[in-house]
Protein backbone atom coordinates (compact mmCIF):
# COMPACT_ATOMS: atom_id res chain seq x y z
CA UNK A 1 0.00 0.00 0.00
CA UNK A 2 1.48 3.31 -1.05
CA UNK A 3 1.53 6.03 1.56
CA UNK A 4 4.00 8.40 -0.03
CA UNK A 5 3.20 11.50 2.00
CA UNK A 6 3.40 9.73 5.36
CA UNK A 7 6.60 7.94 4.46
CA UNK A 8 8.23 11.13 3.23
CA UNK A 9 7.25 12.89 6.44
CA UNK A 10 8.82 10.14 8.54
CA UNK A 11 11.95 10.02 6.43
CA UNK A 12 12.09 13.67 5.45
CA UNK A 13 15.67 13.93 6.64
CA UNK A 14 16.89 11.83 3.75
CA UNK A 15 13.98 11.41 1.38
CA UNK A 16 14.28 14.92 0.03
CA UNK A 17 11.62 16.75 -1.94
CA UNK A 18 9.01 14.56 -3.55
CA UNK A 19 8.66 14.72 -7.29
CA UNK A 20 6.74 12.97 -10.04
CA UNK A 21 9.77 10.74 -10.64
CA UNK A 22 10.14 9.44 -7.06
CA UNK A 23 8.03 7.48 -4.61
CA UNK A 24 8.19 5.83 -1.20
CA UNK A 25 6.08 2.81 -0.27
CA UNK A 26 5.30 1.52 3.21
CA UNK A 27 4.81 -2.25 3.42
CA UNK A 28 4.85 -4.97 6.02
CA UNK A 29 3.48 -8.10 7.64
CA UNK A 30 1.72 -8.56 10.98
CA UNK A 31 1.63 -12.23 12.01
CA UNK A 32 0.41 -13.39 15.43
CA UNK A 33 -0.78 -16.73 16.74
CA UNK A 34 -0.92 -19.23 19.57
CA UNK A 35 1.84 -21.85 19.61
CA UNK A 36 2.73 -25.02 21.48
CA UNK A 37 6.42 -25.97 21.45
CA UNK A 38 8.04 -29.08 22.89
CA UNK A 39 11.83 -29.25 22.63
CA UNK A 40 12.14 -32.48 24.59
CA UNK A 41 12.01 -30.92 28.05
CA UNK A 42 9.18 -28.84 29.43
CA UNK A 43 6.70 -27.77 26.76
CA UNK A 44 5.64 -24.15 26.25
CA UNK A 45 2.28 -22.61 25.33
CA UNK A 46 2.62 -19.02 24.17
CA UNK A 47 1.38 -16.24 21.97
CA UNK A 48 4.03 -15.80 19.28
CA UNK A 49 4.83 -13.47 16.45
CA UNK A 50 5.89 -14.80 13.07
CA UNK A 51 4.56 -18.36 13.09
CA UNK A 52 3.76 -18.18 9.38
CA UNK A 53 5.97 -15.23 8.35
CA UNK A 54 8.12 -12.85 10.36
CA UNK A 55 6.36 -9.62 11.33
CA UNK A 56 8.03 -6.57 9.78
CA UNK A 57 7.61 -3.02 8.56
CA UNK A 58 9.55 -1.58 5.67
CA UNK A 59 10.03 1.40 3.39
CA UNK A 60 10.82 1.09 -0.33
CA UNK A 61 11.96 4.07 -2.33
CA UNK A 62 12.66 4.63 -6.01
CA UNK A 63 13.74 7.68 -8.02
CA UNK A 64 13.70 7.73 -11.81
CA UNK A 65 16.98 9.30 -12.95
CA UNK A 66 16.11 9.12 -16.64
CA UNK A 67 17.52 7.06 -19.50
CA UNK A 68 16.38 3.86 -17.78
CA UNK A 69 18.43 4.47 -14.63
CA UNK A 70 16.86 4.36 -11.16
CA UNK A 71 17.97 4.82 -7.57
CA UNK A 72 16.36 2.39 -5.13
CA UNK A 73 16.47 1.79 -1.38
CA UNK A 74 14.83 -0.55 1.13
CA UNK A 75 14.78 -0.16 4.91
CA UNK A 76 13.08 -3.02 6.78
CA UNK A 77 12.80 -3.77 10.49
CA UNK A 78 11.49 -6.87 12.22
CA UNK A 79 9.26 -6.69 15.27
CA UNK A 80 7.33 -9.00 17.56
CA UNK A 81 3.64 -8.38 17.01
CA UNK A 82 2.70 -10.16 20.25
CA UNK A 83 4.43 -7.61 22.51
CA UNK A 84 5.44 -4.75 20.20
CA UNK A 85 9.17 -5.13 20.80
CA UNK A 86 11.77 -4.92 18.05
CA UNK A 87 13.06 -8.33 17.03
CA UNK A 88 16.62 -7.01 17.36
CA UNK A 89 17.06 -4.44 20.10
CA UNK A 90 20.20 -2.70 18.81
CA UNK A 91 19.18 -2.29 15.15
CA UNK A 92 16.88 0.32 13.64
CA UNK A 93 16.50 -1.80 10.49
CA UNK A 94 17.39 -5.33 11.54
CA UNK A 95 16.32 -7.16 8.38
CA UNK A 96 17.26 -5.12 5.31
CA UNK A 97 18.93 -1.76 4.69
CA UNK A 98 20.37 -1.08 1.25
CA UNK A 99 20.66 1.54 -1.46
CA UNK A 100 21.35 0.82 -5.10
CA UNK A 101 21.17 1.63 -8.79
CA UNK A 102 19.37 -0.34 -11.46
CA UNK A 103 19.03 -0.12 -15.21
CA UNK A 104 19.51 -2.14 -18.36
CA UNK A 105 22.76 -3.50 -16.93
CA UNK A 106 20.97 -5.09 -13.97
CA UNK A 107 21.02 -4.02 -10.31
CA UNK A 108 23.79 -3.06 -7.90
CA UNK A 109 22.95 -2.82 -4.19
CA UNK A 110 24.99 -1.85 -1.13
CA UNK A 111 24.09 -2.72 2.47
CA UNK A 112 22.37 -5.46 4.48
CA UNK A 113 20.46 -7.81 2.19
CA UNK A 114 19.31 -11.38 1.67
CA UNK A 115 22.13 -13.68 0.69
CA UNK A 116 22.08 -15.24 -2.79
CA UNK A 117 21.64 -18.74 -1.37
CA UNK A 118 18.65 -17.54 0.66
CA UNK A 119 17.13 -16.02 -2.48
CA UNK A 120 17.59 -19.34 -4.28
CA UNK A 121 16.14 -21.42 -1.45
CA UNK A 122 13.13 -19.12 -0.96
CA UNK A 123 12.01 -19.96 -4.52
CA UNK A 124 12.13 -23.71 -3.75
CA UNK A 125 10.93 -24.07 -0.15
CA UNK A 126 7.14 -24.69 0.08
CA UNK A 127 7.17 -22.40 3.14
CA UNK A 128 9.22 -19.68 1.36
CA UNK A 129 11.89 -19.80 4.12
CA UNK A 130 9.55 -18.02 6.55
CA UNK A 131 7.84 -18.71 9.86
CA UNK A 132 8.10 -21.54 12.36
CA UNK A 133 8.78 -24.10 9.63
CA UNK A 134 11.24 -23.28 6.85
CA UNK A 135 14.23 -24.65 5.03
CA UNK A 136 16.55 -21.83 6.16
CA UNK A 137 16.24 -23.19 9.71
CA UNK A 138 16.03 -26.92 9.08
CA UNK A 139 17.78 -27.76 5.79
CA UNK A 140 21.25 -28.92 6.78
CA UNK A 141 20.54 -28.51 10.49
CA UNK A 142 22.62 -30.77 12.69
CA UNK A 143 23.46 -30.94 16.36
CA UNK A 144 23.39 -27.51 17.98
CA UNK A 145 22.24 -25.99 14.70
CA UNK A 146 25.79 -25.64 13.35
CA UNK A 147 26.27 -24.59 9.78
CA UNK A 148 23.07 -22.59 9.48
CA UNK A 149 22.35 -21.21 6.02
CA UNK A 150 23.18 -17.47 6.07
CA UNK A 151 19.91 -15.61 5.61
CA UNK A 152 20.96 -11.96 5.50
CA UNK A 153 24.43 -10.43 5.63
CA UNK A 154 25.47 -6.84 6.40
CA UNK A 155 28.07 -4.86 4.45
CA UNK A 156 27.22 -6.64 1.19
CA UNK A 157 27.64 -5.49 -2.36
CA UNK A 158 25.36 -7.47 -4.69
CA UNK A 159 25.07 -7.50 -8.46
CA UNK A 160 21.84 -8.91 -9.93
CA UNK A 161 21.71 -9.68 -13.65
CA UNK A 162 18.85 -8.83 -15.99
CA UNK A 163 16.61 -11.70 -17.03
CA UNK A 164 17.91 -13.51 -20.11
CA UNK A 165 15.13 -15.71 -21.53
CA UNK A 166 14.35 -17.12 -18.08
CA UNK A 167 17.94 -17.17 -16.78
CA UNK A 168 19.00 -14.81 -13.99
CA UNK A 169 21.62 -14.69 -11.28
CA UNK A 170 23.41 -12.67 -8.67
CA UNK A 171 26.78 -12.51 -6.97
CA UNK A 172 27.52 -11.00 -3.57
CA UNK A 173 30.50 -10.08 -1.43
CA UNK A 174 30.37 -9.20 2.27
CA UNK A 175 33.18 -7.02 3.57
CA UNK A 176 34.55 -8.40 6.82
CA UNK A 177 35.65 -4.97 8.06
CA UNK A 178 38.21 -6.55 10.38
CA UNK A 179 41.13 -4.18 10.92
CA UNK A 180 44.39 -5.66 9.69
CA UNK A 181 42.80 -8.78 8.18
CA UNK A 182 40.69 -8.28 5.06
CA UNK A 183 39.87 -12.00 4.82
CA UNK A 184 38.31 -12.21 8.30
CA UNK A 185 34.51 -12.24 8.42
CA UNK A 186 34.23 -11.99 4.65
CA UNK A 187 31.55 -13.98 2.83
CA UNK A 188 30.82 -14.33 -0.85
CA UNK A 189 27.94 -16.06 -2.53
CA UNK A 190 26.20 -16.64 -5.84
CA UNK A 191 22.81 -17.64 -7.21
CA UNK A 192 21.79 -18.85 -10.65
CA UNK A 193 18.22 -19.57 -11.62
CA UNK A 194 16.04 -20.57 -14.55
CA UNK A 195 12.28 -19.99 -14.53
CA UNK A 196 10.09 -20.74 -17.53
CA UNK A 197 6.44 -21.73 -17.36
CA UNK A 198 5.86 -24.40 -14.71
CA UNK A 199 9.59 -25.08 -14.14
CA UNK A 200 11.87 -23.23 -11.72
CA UNK A 201 15.46 -24.39 -11.11
CA UNK A 202 17.75 -22.69 -8.58
CA UNK A 203 21.39 -23.01 -7.53
CA UNK A 204 22.92 -21.22 -4.55
CA UNK A 205 26.40 -21.09 -3.02
CA UNK A 206 27.97 -19.47 0.04
CA UNK A 207 31.61 -19.41 1.17
CA UNK A 208 32.43 -17.55 4.35
CA UNK A 209 35.13 -16.79 6.87
CA UNK A 210 33.05 -15.70 9.86
CA UNK A 211 33.37 -15.82 13.64
CA UNK A 212 33.43 -19.28 15.22
CA UNK A 213 30.70 -19.36 17.88
CA UNK A 214 32.31 -22.36 19.62
CA UNK A 215 28.91 -24.05 19.80
CA UNK A 216 30.51 -27.27 18.59
CA UNK A 217 34.12 -27.92 19.71
CA UNK A 218 34.74 -30.39 16.88
CA UNK A 219 34.31 -28.00 13.96
CA UNK A 220 35.44 -24.51 12.97
CA UNK A 221 32.25 -22.67 12.04
CA UNK A 222 34.27 -19.73 10.73
CA UNK A 223 35.06 -21.74 7.58
CA UNK A 224 31.67 -22.71 6.16
CA UNK A 225 30.88 -23.65 2.57
CA UNK A 226 27.32 -24.40 1.42
CA UNK A 227 26.03 -25.47 -1.99
CA UNK A 228 22.35 -26.00 -2.81
CA UNK A 229 20.41 -26.99 -5.90
CA UNK A 230 16.65 -27.29 -6.13
CA UNK A 231 13.65 -27.16 -8.41
CA UNK A 232 9.89 -26.83 -8.46
CA UNK A 233 7.40 -27.93 -11.09
CA UNK A 234 3.81 -26.71 -11.16
CA UNK A 235 1.44 -29.36 -12.52
CA UNK A 236 -1.54 -27.04 -12.25
CA UNK A 237 -3.40 -28.78 -9.45
CA UNK A 238 -0.28 -29.08 -7.30
CA UNK A 239 3.37 -28.07 -7.21
CA UNK A 240 6.30 -30.36 -6.39
CA UNK A 241 9.40 -29.04 -4.59
CA UNK A 242 12.81 -30.68 -4.26
CA UNK A 243 16.27 -29.61 -3.08
CA UNK A 244 19.66 -31.00 -2.12
CA UNK A 245 22.35 -29.21 -0.13
CA UNK A 246 25.81 -29.97 1.15
CA UNK A 247 27.67 -28.08 3.87
CA UNK A 248 31.34 -28.40 4.65
CA UNK A 249 32.98 -27.20 7.86
CA UNK A 250 36.66 -27.42 8.77
CA UNK A 251 37.53 -29.95 11.47
CA UNK A 252 39.10 -28.73 14.74
CA UNK A 253 40.47 -32.15 15.62
CA UNK A 254 42.23 -33.14 12.41
CA UNK A 255 41.06 -35.62 9.83
CA UNK A 256 38.47 -34.97 7.18
CA UNK A 257 36.25 -31.90 7.16
CA UNK A 258 32.70 -32.33 8.44
CA UNK A 259 30.02 -32.64 5.76
CA UNK A 260 26.27 -32.41 6.25
CA UNK A 261 24.21 -33.67 3.31
CA UNK A 262 20.52 -32.76 3.21
CA UNK A 263 17.53 -33.44 1.01
CA UNK A 264 14.11 -31.80 0.83
CA UNK A 265 10.93 -32.90 -0.88
CA UNK A 266 7.68 -30.98 -0.64
CA UNK A 267 4.30 -30.29 -2.18
CA UNK A 268 1.89 -27.36 -2.40
CA UNK A 269 -1.78 -28.03 -3.13
CA UNK A 270 -3.97 -24.94 -3.65
CA UNK A 271 -7.75 -25.27 -3.79
CA UNK A 272 -10.11 -22.33 -3.73
CA UNK A 273 -9.05 -19.91 -1.01
CA UNK A 274 -7.10 -22.67 0.76
CA UNK A 275 -3.68 -24.27 0.38
CA UNK A 276 -1.95 -27.25 1.96
CA UNK A 277 1.84 -27.36 2.15
CA UNK A 278 4.03 -30.23 3.28
CA UNK A 279 7.73 -30.97 3.30
CA UNK A 280 10.12 -33.64 4.51
CA UNK A 281 13.80 -32.90 5.19
CA UNK A 282 16.54 -35.44 5.88
CA UNK A 283 19.83 -34.20 7.36
CA UNK A 284 22.75 -36.64 7.22
CA UNK A 285 25.78 -35.69 9.34
CA UNK A 286 29.15 -37.38 8.76
CA UNK A 287 29.35 -38.12 12.49
CA UNK A 288 27.38 -40.96 14.04
CA UNK A 289 24.15 -40.16 15.91
CA UNK A 290 23.88 -36.54 14.72
CA UNK A 291 21.28 -37.02 11.97
CA UNK A 292 17.70 -35.74 12.09
CA UNK A 293 14.53 -35.76 10.00
CA UNK A 294 11.91 -33.01 9.78
CA UNK A 295 8.26 -33.32 8.77
CA UNK A 296 6.20 -30.13 8.35
CA UNK A 297 2.57 -29.49 7.41
CA UNK A 298 0.49 -26.34 7.08
CA UNK A 299 -2.99 -25.25 6.07
CA UNK A 300 -3.83 -21.68 5.06
CA UNK A 301 -7.12 -20.01 4.27
CA UNK A 302 -7.14 -16.59 2.58
CA UNK A 303 -9.86 -14.26 3.86
CA UNK A 304 -8.67 -11.73 1.27
CA UNK A 305 -5.60 -11.01 -0.84
CA UNK A 306 -3.89 -9.67 2.28
CA UNK A 307 -5.32 -11.56 5.26
CA UNK A 308 -4.70 -15.26 5.89
CA UNK A 309 -5.62 -17.73 8.62
CA UNK A 310 -3.12 -20.55 9.18
CA UNK A 311 -2.44 -23.73 11.10
CA UNK A 312 0.99 -25.35 11.06
CA UNK A 313 2.69 -28.37 12.61
CA UNK A 314 6.24 -29.70 12.50
CA UNK A 315 8.11 -32.56 14.11
CA UNK A 316 11.85 -33.29 14.30
CA UNK A 317 13.16 -36.81 14.92
CA UNK A 318 16.64 -36.43 16.42
CA UNK A 319 19.33 -39.09 16.62
CA UNK A 320 20.98 -39.60 20.02
CA UNK A 321 23.29 -36.55 19.82
CA UNK A 322 21.27 -34.26 17.56
CA UNK A 323 19.69 -31.13 19.09
CA UNK A 324 17.43 -29.70 16.39
CA UNK A 325 14.37 -27.90 17.75
CA UNK A 326 12.23 -24.78 17.67
CA UNK A 327 12.93 -21.25 18.84
CA UNK A 328 11.02 -20.04 21.88
CA UNK A 329 10.73 -23.50 23.40
CA UNK A 330 13.72 -23.53 25.72
CA UNK A 331 16.86 -25.63 25.38
CA UNK A 332 16.69 -28.67 23.13
CA UNK A 333 17.36 -31.99 24.85
CA UNK A 334 19.83 -34.03 22.79
CA UNK A 335 18.31 -37.13 21.26
CA UNK A 336 14.74 -36.15 22.09
CA UNK A 337 12.15 -35.61 19.38
CA UNK A 338 10.83 -32.06 19.19
CA UNK A 339 7.63 -30.55 17.83
CA UNK A 340 5.89 -27.24 17.28
CA UNK A 341 2.38 -26.25 16.26
CA UNK A 342 0.59 -22.95 15.84
CA UNK A 343 -2.64 -21.36 14.69
CA UNK A 344 -2.89 -17.68 13.86
CA UNK A 345 -3.65 -14.83 11.50
CA UNK A 346 -1.40 -12.89 9.12
CA UNK A 347 -2.02 -9.58 7.37
CA UNK A 348 0.14 -8.04 4.63
CA UNK A 349 0.03 -4.34 3.86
Amino acid sequence: MKKSLLALAIFGAFAGTASAQSSVTIYGIVDTGIAHIDNGGDSVNAMRSGNNNSSRIGFKGVEDLGNGLKTTFVLENGFNSDDGKASTADAAFSRISYIGLEGGFGKVRLGKQNTPIKEALSKIDPFSTGGMVNAITFLGGSANGIGAIPERNPNQIIYITPNFSGFSGEIAYQFGEAEGDNSANRVWGAQLGYANGPLNVQFGYSDGNTTDTDVDPFVDESDLKIAMIGATYDFGGFKLHGAYSQKKLESNVGGDDLKIKSGLIGVTVPFGASAIRAEYINNNDDRNDFDNNVLALSYTYSLSKRTTLYATYARVDNDDLSEQGFSGGGDVVAGENTSGMAVGIQHKF
